[in-house]
């Protein structure tokens, strides 16, 4: 990975971090994602049988929640085209601090399956 990459660290703790810090979620945008859970919950398929593109309508409610929280420094781009030496393709999400892809995002069903018990920790918000 080290020379694939150009990758000048020797251990991963070297490795550049991201300089945006930890923020704390505003409770207004919690909120916000929460509420728009619960209306998806009420309107559309059970997230664990769901096809993908009801998968990503869930998903899109966290990352454009925790996007917003920068105040508009990492944009979101849904159903980004990638192309490189290492793989070209469509992605769900990439997400992006100017030109620079900080990551990229499937919506996978496992990770949503993982995720299903939330609705049953916050009951009294339904």
């Amino acid at each position: 990975m080290k020379s694939l990459f150009g990758l000048k660290a020797d251990d991963y703790n070297e490795l550049p971090t991201f300089a945006g810090g930890v923020k704390e979620t505003p409770e207004e945008i919690r909120n916000l994602v929460i509420g728009e859970f619960l209306r998806l919950h009420k309107t559309s398929q059970h997230i664990t049988s769901a096809n993908e593109a009801t998968r990503c309508e869930y998903i899109s409610r966290i990352i454009y929640g925790v996007a917003s929280i920068y105040g508009g420094e990492i944009k979101v781009y849904p159903q980004y085209e990638i192309s490189g030496g290492h793989g070209k393709g469509p992605v769900d999400w990439a997400i992006k601090i100017g030109n620079i892809i900080i990551t990229i995002t499937e919506a996978k069903t496992r990770n949503c399956t993982e995720c299903d018990p939330t609705a049953d920790i916050h009951p009294a918000q339904s």
